[in-house]
């Protein structure tokens, strides 16, 4: 038997066999080419300018989509007519600035004496607050004369809102309910009132704490004048607490002073605007019907008085019901209260269709839907209360310019004069107003300061 040699070589057929299985397995990478760069560069470029153009045509589309969202071209709101403005002369504009001037020149005499002996006075009935705050543990209090740290004291017992209804789902999503929501929120001292529902006692304590104080400081400031005069733009036609508080250190004045006093010059201006044949319900007669009342309580009628002049400015709904509640400090059933302003709308009509006519232009079209608007409620009261304010800016001028250099400070409804009221004086006040605002009807009288 012939012997059989192993050997390792493949045959050339089996080689040739293996290289071509080799070649068609699927577990073995193909060989890798190498681009040169500038066909790389060539690569790139393209790729960039495929995705730029890519990207433009999905943002031509996307502006097309929302284009079509948006519906067609919105004509621009149309501005409201100027407003029917009172008789003055040419130069009233100088005559302004020189009243004023003169106003701020001439200072408010103060008896420095006289002030610090009502000032320590008030300084003790300010301790005897403090304590009357601190005597109920209700709330527990730290700085009585810091926001913050008050608001942190009420927010401790869950006292920081005023508990209105939250916004339902379908309010959200078609816009209503912001107002009562902005309503519900208790920000700075003015609003401290919502937190009577849940700490009556300590908000009237706390209030009457922080009355004080700040009519103190207040009456501190009237101090830092060393000529016994005191000279300050807010008695130029200030407006706000500090006048106010100003009240309330009047009988620190030094000699005779006396008062001009404008009755209601708010709706006195309104209804010459309007041409309001009506004449003004006193506000104790409108309490007296509102609360069924035949001799309503001075609260009751702050809360007529502050729903009269805020109707008369154009608020109504959420808006109106935090400003009655910041004036009197009293929660007022928002439906009573639109209750009331219709009555009032139906009471005076004239002014009811002056700010219907005034509010139209302040709807804005919103959105596609044709017809679909908003009411744009910031313009129309930028927009209002600048134009009252020039008119009831123009009144207090008139009045000043009146009295013949005996003005002292002037605000919107009445005037500080220094020496002693001749008898005819009211009388001349009221026929310059009824001359400049023709057909009105002023009511302007006349008091010494005690």
């Amino acid at each position: 038997m012939p012997k059989i040699e192993k050997t390792n070589q493949l045959t050339p057929m089996y080689e040739e066999q293996k290289i071509t299985e080799h070649e068609h397995s699927p577990f073995l990478r193909p060989p890798i080419h190498f681009d040169p760069p500038a066909r790389r560069e060539q690569d790139a470029a393209a790729h960039k300018a495929a995705v730029a153009a890519a990207s433009s045509e999905a943002a031509e589309r996307e502006m097309a989509y929302l284009r079509g969202l948006s519906g067609p071209a919105r004509v621009p709101r149309a501005e409201p007519p100027p407003l029917r403005g009172p008789a003055l002369p040419e130069d009233f504009a100088e005559q302004a600035g020189a009243i004023d001037e003169a106003i701020y020149d001439r200072g408010v005499a103060i008896h420095r004496d006289q002030l610090l002996s009502l000032g320590r006075a008030r300084f003790a009935e300010l301790l005897e607050k403090d304590r009357s705050v601190r005597s109920l543990q209700r709330v527990l209090f730290n700085d009585l004369t810091s926001w913050p740290d008050v608001a942190a004291s009420f927010a401790s017992v869950s006292a920081l809102s005023a508990h209105l209804p939250p916004r339902k789902m379908k309010e959200q999503m078609s816009g209503a309910g912001e107002g009562r929501e902005k309503a519900n929120k208790i920000e700075d001292w003015q609003d401290l009132w919502k937190a009577a529902q849940q700490e009556p006692e300590p908000v009237r304590n706390v209030y009457a704490f922080h009355d004080a104080f700040a009519s103190l400081v207040f009456g501190q400031s009237l101090l830092l004048q060393s000529d016994g005069k005191v000279r300050s733009h807010l008695f130029c036609s200030g407006k706000g607490a500090k006048v106010g508080y100003f009240n309330e250190w009047l009988p620190s004045l030094s000699g005779p002073h006396f008062r001009i006093v404008i009755g209601q010059p708010l709706f006195s201006v309104l209804a010459w605007l309007c041409k309001e044949p009506t004449p003004l319900t006193p506000p104790v007669d409108l309490a007296a019907d509102w609360f069924g009342k035949r001799a309503p309580s001075p609260s009751q009628i702050k809360v007529a008085e502050a729903i009269l002049e805020g109707w008369l400015v154009g608020l109504s709904s959420w808006n109106l019901w935090n400003v009655v509640g910041r004036a009197s400090r009293q929660r007022i059933d928002h439906d009573w209260m639109q209750g009331w302003c219709r009555e009032l709308a139906a009471r005076y009509p004239a002014i009811s269709r002056f700010h219907d006519g005034i509010s139209s232009y302040f709807w804005t079209q919103v959105g596609s839907l044709d017809g679909y608007t908003k009411f744009d409620e910031n313009d129309y009261r930028h927009y209002l209360d600048r134009e009252i304010e020039k008119l009831l800016s123009v009144v207090s001028l008139l009045a000043a310019r009146s009295v013949e250099g005996s003005c002292v400070a002037r605000f919107s409804d009445w005037l500080l004069c220094q020496g002693k009221p001749k008898d005819s004086l009211a009388e001349k006040v009221q026929e310059q107003l009824e001359a400049a605002f023709t057909g009105s009807t002023f009511r302007v009288t006349m008091e010494v300061v005690p």
